[in-house]
């Protein structure tokens, strides 16, 4: 395999460690690892089975003997699986199992039943023809197993191994996996598993739900995430996988020329492909949007509009991500930028209207730099979509211009805390806590984005001015 510039030099290691011992012959480089040598593409995991009864487990502990490891290997006995470091490669995890003949039951297609079995077993269990063929690390040579992997490479063909009906049927969240390798290198599916794909969507919830959350993390992080979803909608699985934005599928938009709002969300994510890979940003693009879904209004002339969306994001996004068991702190994040992605609409293609009070008072409510730029991602990205309106592409540079200026003059309004406390003010103006003491508080911070550099004496000054009469 001297023809292969990415030919991973762990392979010409474990070939001379092996040779003349029970495991020459019985040791294979197999997946995703051999698509990637034969593509050209980086390989970033390498995976070894070993077609010998428990041999993954015992060849980890026979690399183990030999003091060729890492500290000890890691070992999962249900699969007879091991991970371990070699010293020899510290940067590269391998992961070793046995070949398998898995069988799966009535909703069990995150734990199936595993046993030993041949190559052939190993090759028809695996989820595509790309990911089934196996490098001889002992005959240096590239096995296809079930005869048309490396055909499929040539052609860009995405099929499953097997029958595909019974290859979805045993794992449904497979069918995520065909889309998103379609996706991601730009390939056909082949027209057999395309009807497969679309005949039982519904039988994707019998994977848990950690299982969902992380296949469709990958999906919305490969090089087209636009097309994958599209394709999750067309075969049925989108509805299932966040049904709270079903409604949205085929709602029409605000603007006549620009197709539904689920349209319009596809373009926001494709937008947001092109600027970020942030698996985040491009969940924020999905869901920026959610809120339509509750706000949609037809107005007896026919208009279509969609008043206040942005705070009605919330209780559609919320019960969609916690059900894929997301933790609350992104949550939280992506509920912002969702209820926030519109602050700058009335700024102006670009941002001619924004004033420097505008532009603080957006940073004091992303509270840090870091929320403040993925806002602005964000509002970028959606932007972009909006393809009839094209000059509003400068609107971001404009701000982020703007805010580059206030950094220069220590005039940000991040984390800013007023230089007056509220028993201060009490005091100053002799009131009870209360309303009154947070009307005060707002109107300084009103102030405040007029003149960051507020110190509390001019608070003082500020306050007796406005409220010393009222007060008294």
């Amino acid at each position: 395999m001297d023809n292969l510039s990415n030919y991973p030099k762990v392979i010409d290691y474990l070939r001379k460690k092996i040779k003349g011992t029970q495991w020459e012959g019985h040791l294979f480089v197999v997946g995703g690892c051999c698509r990637d040598m034969i593509m050209g593409r980086p390989i970033h995991d390498i995976d070894l089975t070993v077609d010998l009864p428990l041999g993954s487990v015992k060849f980890s502990r026979w690399l183990r003997s030999r003091h060729l490891t890492l500290g000890a290997p890691l070992v999962f006995q249900r699969y007879s699986t091991a991970r371990l470091r070699l010293k020899a490669f510290p940067d590269d995890e391998l992961e070793i199992v046995q070949t398998r003949s898995d069988k799966y039951g009535p909703h069990n297609a995150d734990n199936p039943a595993a046993a030993f079995g041949s190559l052939a077993d190993d090759c028809t269990r695996r989820d595509l023809t790309i990911n089934s063929l196996y490098y001889d690390i002992s005959a240096d040579r590239m096995l296809d197993l079930c005869g048309m992997a490396l055909a499929d490479i040539k052609n860009k063909i995405i099929r499953t191994p097997a029958d595909p009906e019974r290859t979805f049927d045993d794992d449904p969240l497979r069918i995520v996996r065909c889309i998103r390798f379609a996706c991601s290198f730009g390939w056909e599916i082949h027209p057999e598993t395309m009807v497969a794909l679309k005949k039982n969507p519904a039988s994707i919830k019998i994977a848990s739900k950690e299982r969902i959350r992380s296949e469709f993390d990958k999906l919305i992080s490969c090089q087209a995430p636009a097309k994958a979803l599209e394709m999750l909608e067309q075969c049925g699985i989108m509805s299932v996988i966040m049904p709270e934005l079903s409604p949205i599928f085929g709602m029409p938009d605000n603007s006549s020329n620009q197709g539904s709002v689920w349209q319009h969300t596809l373009r926001t994510v494709k937008a947001m492909a092109g600027i970020s890979s942030d698996v985040n940003m491009r969940l924020a693009a999905l869901l920026c949007d959610a809120g339509k879904a509750l706000a949609y209004t037809r107005h007896d002339n026919g208009k279509v509009t969609f008043p206040r969306h942005d705070r009605r994001a919330a209780p559609v996004i919320d019960p969609a991500m916690k059900r894929l068991r997301y933790e609350p702190k992104i949550i939280n994040n992506i509920i912002f930028l969702a209820r926030n992605h519109t602050a700058a609409k009335k700024w102006g293609d670009n941002a001619e209207n924004m004033s420097d009070a505008d532009l603080r008072s957006l940073q004091y409510l992303c509270e840090t730099r870091d929320r403040f730029e993925r806002l602005l991602t964000l509002i970028h990205a959606d932007n972009l979509s909006h393809t009839e309106r094209p000059s509003l592409a400068g609107q971001v540079p404009a701000i982020r211009k703007r805010a580059a200026e206030f950094k220069a003059s220590g005039t940000e309004m991040f984390g800013f805390n007023l230089p007056i406390q509220s028993l201060h003010i009490r005091k100053l103006l002799q009131i009870q806590p209360g309303q009154k003491v947070e009307h005060c508080k707002d109107y300084l911070m009103k102030c405040a984005f007029e003149n960051p550099k507020l110190n509390r004496e001019k608070c003082r000054q500020l306050l007796l001015k406005k409220f010393s009469r009222k007060a008294q």
